[in-house]
């Protein structure tokens, strides 16, 4: 496998609940990966979640998962721990519209709010996952931003 310092810092920031260093480095790598080529079609959160998902899965601690049904709708991206006393995640990606969106923090809170609505927590309580921690990500072309809740 390659050695990227730059990603692997980042899956150490958000195992320590860095989120600010996670937020920055998710972001250097969409400025410097993606183009906005990539992220102007019809469905533009498509591209974030299958490019955040390749990340993700190179953190070996986790089961990472998308798009399967848990609790009452479809989560984007479930990172279940394989040690079950860890910490586990469920991101909830969203793409931030300044013409239709009122603002980035409206966005992250709907966000948040549909993974407590959908109960997507369900899957990891079914297996046994006490330490939750529920990721909004929003997206804006070549920016990022991260909100969590408990």
């Amino acid at each position: 496998p390659v050695k990227n310092d730059r990603l692997e810092m980042m899956l150490q920031a958000l195992d320590e609940n860095e989120m600010n260093i996670f937020q920055r480095l998710l972001n250097d790598f969409v400025v410097n990966t993606l183009s906005y080529y990539d992220t102007n079609g019809r469905e533009p959160e498509k591209v974030y979640q299958a490019f955040l998902l390749g990340m993700l899965v190179s953190n070996g601690a986790y089961e990472v998962s998308s798009n399967r049904e848990s609790g009452l709708g479809r989560y984007d991206i479930l990172l279940r721990p394989r040690d079950l006393g860890g910490r586990g995640f469920i991101m909830e990606l969203k793409v931030y519209d300044p013409m239709f969106d009122e603002s980035v923090d409206k966005v992250l809170d709907s966000a948040l709010a549909q993974i407590e609505k959908k109960q997507y927590a369900a899957t990891l309580h079914a297996a046994g996952v006490r330490d939750i921690l529920k990721m909004a990500i929003t997206f804006d072309g070549k920016r990022v931003w991260v909100k969590t809740s408990e």
